[in-house]
């Protein structure tokens, strides 16, 4: 809060990023949601960042660095083989008892 007890723009972002972050599952995801909540995006190389108004904010420099972000699609790259393994499993499982039974 500033000295009249208004959010700032910056301030603003920061609680969208934070709740759109909550929310994601993907890198993609996290981009659409903020992009459904009517903010800008741009990409300069590696540096992505919002235009609200006629100021640019980089994700960085808001606490969501590229790396932050993609770890969304990493953690559910691990659930995904998790599940995998864990069906193959029963599947192996499952034909071993097939098997065994006369």
């Amino acid at each position: 809060m500033n000295l009249k007890g208004q959010q700032s723009k910056k301030q603003q972002l920061k609680l969208y990023l934070a709740k759109a972050y909550g929310n994601a599952k993907s890198e993609e995801h996290f981009f659409d949601l903020l992009k459904k909540e009517g903010l800008k995006l741009y990409f300069r190389g590696q540096q992505a960042g919002i235009m609200e108004g006629n100021r640019k904010f980089r994700l960085q420099t808001l606490g969501y660095s590229l790396e932050r972000i993609q770890l969304l699609s990493l953690d559910r790259n691990k659930r995904t083989q998790e599940l995998n393994r864990i069906l193959s499993k029963k599947l192996t499982d499952r034909e071993q008892n097939n098997e065994l039974e006369p």
